[in-house]
């Protein structure tokens, strides 16, 4: 098991043959690779708790309040270096919202990112499986309504690479987690 940052790493480590099977976010953009779906998730915008916009909103109990990013354009950004490919997703997301973000810094995790806001510093898009135990009454999380949030994660792997018995389990097994 390796562990890799950024989904442009190991689409390229799965398609120089250096790991057998990969998790990624689809489109794969290439028809050297196969995949198996194995769910759909939508990124959040994190704020911090102490926010006046968190403070505002209330809390559900079911999914997340929503807010436009327009709201944020005063905003400082924790987001993803240039070499991960959701930097320029974000990137579109912001031209398409109007503004360029005030970028505080640039992080290839979710963790850090996740950490720097619940501290009380600035916003970040998320997803609410990578917010540790001790952040999650720190962060507040918004849904935005936009469709390049939406994402489809996917375990890749070669087409023309033969797996072996255990890599099939592992991907039965976890089709159905």
């Amino acid at each position: 098991i390796t562990q890799v940052f950024s989904t442009l790493n190991l689409k390229k480590m799965l398609l120089d043959g250096d790991i057998d099977i990969g998790t990624l976010i689809l489109p794969l953009n290439t028809d050297e690779l196969a995949y198996k779906i194995l769910k759909e998730e939508q990124v959040c915008l994190a704020l911090p708790i102490t926010h006046p916009l968190a403070q505002k909103t209330k809390k559900r109990v079911k999914g997340y309040p929503s807010i436009s990013l327009s709201e944020l354009k005063s905003e400082k950004f924790i987001l993803p270096k240039n070499t991960q490919r959701s930097r320029s997703i974000f990137d579109t997301i912001f031209k398409k919202a109007g503004f360029e973000p005030n970028v505080f810094c640039e992080t290839e995790t979710f963790d850090i990112a996740n950490s720097i806001v619940a501290s009380g510093l600035g916003a970040c898009f998320t997803l609410p499986q990578f917010i540790k135990e001790d952040k999650e009454d720190k962060l507040m999380l918004f849904s935005i309504d936009e469709p390049l949030l939406n994402r489809t994660v996917a375990l890749a792997y070669r087409k023309d690479k033969r797996l072996s018995k255990i890599a099939h389990e592992f991907l039965a097994i976890a089709k159905r987690l």
